[in-house]
């Protein structure tokens, strides 16, 4: 045992950094204990990604008792081990993260409830935790015209011809329409009439996208080198007919970036773009970019809003500063 981190009888403890922040310890899984609720909550999710997501969640937090994700024992946890679990996350991780772990904690508690390996009072113990408090500089930023110009410069003059009418309609679907990695990876030929793009979002909703003019000449060029049989409509280069994975849809934007010189910028500031433009530029209805974003509820849609950025570098500019 490192030094610094004591062993008291009958209450061992898990070393998880090195400053010295420890986990009480878990029993082991009872092998008689009958299926995995961290499964059961995985596979209620609708998307692949959030699956992803929150596999990731689940996996950190195990890894923070020293356990592995696959037999961890979730019916062992009691308000001890969330709270200590809460007060880790709360000094070592973003509010926004740790409040995303605890909430993958509280929905595979739940289902360990319904496999009946929690009673009820063990449940509202384990659930005895508050969420993480305070907030961060949002992530990610909002892409100005002239680098989504470069983009699609750097795309036409790409001289393999198929990569570059891909890459552009690539930047047109996530720039354009702010879309999603995975509903760019997802989308169907058929679901593009000319006009608009059926997309299916999360929680297995679809919406109907209209396009702007240039993201509908980016999709027409497309599908003149790609063909219309059916399929995905971003398809493998070297695979005609193979769907792209979402990480390969960022990775081909990384390269286009790179291409075309422009800083660093992932799929979602693609989002980010789309709902900042309509919402401070165009001064569209929040409930109208909700729709086209394809989020829940409006509050969800304003948090992706990057035009206070902006605004705080106008206004200071007013300030004087006599250096």
């Amino acid at each position: 045992m490192r030094p610094g981190v004591k062993r008291k009888s009958g209450a061992s403890l898990v070393p998880v950094v090195d400053s010295g922040d420890v986990l009480p310890a878990l029993a082991p899984r009872s092998r008689g204990q009958p299926g995995d609720p961290a499964v059961a909550y995985l596979a209620s999710l609708t998307s692949e990604e959030s699956r992803r997501t929150q596999a990731n969640a689940l996996r950190s937090v195990a890894r923070l008792f020293g356990r592995p994700l696959e037999g961890f024992p979730w019916h062992c946890l009691r308000a001890v081990h969330t709270r200590a679990l809460r007060a880790l996350l709360a000094g070592r991780v973003a509010p926004a993260t740790g409040n995303r772990y605890l909430s993958a904690v509280r929905e595979v508690l739940k289902c360990a409830r319904r496999l009946g390996q929690l009673g009820p009072e063990a449940l509202e113990q384990a659930l005895d935790f508050k969420r993480v408090k305070g907030s961060r500089e949002p992530p990610g930023r909002w892409v100005p015209l002239a680098e989504i110009q470069a983009m699609f410069d750097s795309a036409k003059a790409d001289r393999r011809r198929r990569r570059g009418a891909r890459d552009a309609a690539i930047v047109a679907l996530l720039f354009g329409l702010g879309l999603r990695r995975f509903e760019v990876a997802s989308v169907e030929r058929a679901a593009f009439d000319g006009r608009v793009v059926r997309v299916l979002g999360k929680g297995n909703k679809e919406r109907e996208i209209p396009l702007p003019d240039g993201a509908r000449r980016a999709l027409e060029d497309w599908l003149a080198v790609r063909g219309d049989h059916v399929g995905p409509l971003i398809d493998d280069l070297d695979l005609p007919g193979t769907r792209l994975s979402p990480n390969a849809i960022a990775t081909a934007l990384k390269r286009l970036l790179a291409r075309a010189g422009v800083s660093k910028a992932s799929t979602h500031d693609g989002r980010r773009t789309v709902i900042t433009y309509l919402l401070d530029e165009a001064g569209i209805s929040l409930g109208v970019v909700q729709e086209l974003a394809g989020h829940s509820n409006p509050a969800q849609t304003a948090k992706y809003r990057r035009g206070h950025v902006r605004a705080k570098e106008r206004a200071v500019a007013l300030l004087p500063v006599p250096y």
